[in-house]
């Protein structure tokens, strides 16, 4: 029985899209929890990923953090003199943002629109947008993914670039406390589940739902959405450093990929 209510979930999160972390009963809990959850990761992805979007934005340019959870980057770019859009379905961890930017006394545009659907943002507003740490895996099914990054793309200008941030499907193969998972997903997925997804307690939340990307099927999603792929960036996130090499799509726990807008 329990096994059933299981595949109903996964089943209704995929037909709907929506994250697990969503659910009216756990969102508030979720984005309190989120600010301790992320403080033991930022060692991590701190000096992995926030310099590449360093490089690609400038005080002036127009931002959008298309799923930004506690606003670290949404926060530190308004601080660097961007005009800043901040955006998050969690509407807790919208209103945990806001608190934090005021009192830091920045200014940003704070919205708990769905990244499937940026109502209200115009086309090319942002000179760069970005999902970072894995958030647009956390949309359930592809078709749902994929329209996240085709609004993304959306509402940035033509030129403009998106970062999207990604774990990697591939090396999960060779983690052990991972093989598993990565196998049932893989090969045997559950009822309405896909390949590549996983399903992880994470920090207290039962089966959190991520979708786990190889390198050519994100670059097919940016392609899909009209974008070029112009930077390919791999990281081993236990070692704290970028892998470059042949066998980097192997090896890294995660990636950035860098898009321009045709």
């Amino acid at each position: 029985m329990s096994g059933a209510r299981g595949a109903s979930a996964q089943e209704r999160q995929a037909q709907d899209g929506v994250s697990p972390a969503l659910e009216p009963e756990v969102a508030q809990w979720y984005a309190e929890k989120y600010y301790d959850v992320e403080d033991e990761v930022l060692r991590v992805f701190e000096p992995l990923e926030t310099p590449i979007l360093d490089r690609h934005i400038a005080n002036g340019m127009r931002v959008l953090d298309a799923m930004m959870g506690r606003g670290r980057h949404a926060l530190r770019y308004a601080g660097r003199g961007c005009a800043v859009w901040g955006n998050d379905l969690n509407p807790h961890m919208v209103a945990l943002v806001g608190k934090a930017a005021e009192a830091a006394a920045l200014s940003l545009t704070l919205t708990a629109l769905d990244a499937r659907d940026l109502r209200g943002i115009e086309d090319g507003a942002f000179d760069v947008s970005f999902a970072m740490y894995s958030s647009l895996g956390t949309i359930p099914g592809s078709a749902h993914r994929q329209r996240a990054m085709d609004e993304i793309a959306r509402v940035t200008r033509q030129g403009g670039l998106v970062v999207i941030q990604a774990h990697n499907r591939l090396d999960t193969f060779f983690e052990r406390d991972l093989l598993a998972a990565a196998l049932r997903g893989q090969f045997l997925p559950r009822e309405g589940m896909e390949r590549g997804d996983i399903l992880l307690d994470y920090h207290g939340l039962k089966d959190m739902r991520n979708h786990l990307y190889t390198p050519g099927e994100l670059k097919e999603s940016f392609e899909r959405a009209g974008m070029r792929v112009v930077e390919e960036h791999y990281m081993d996130y236990a070692n704290v450093r970028m892998i470059d090499g042949t066998f980097r799509k192997l090896q890294a726990d995660g990636f950035v990929f860098v898009g321009k807008k045709a």
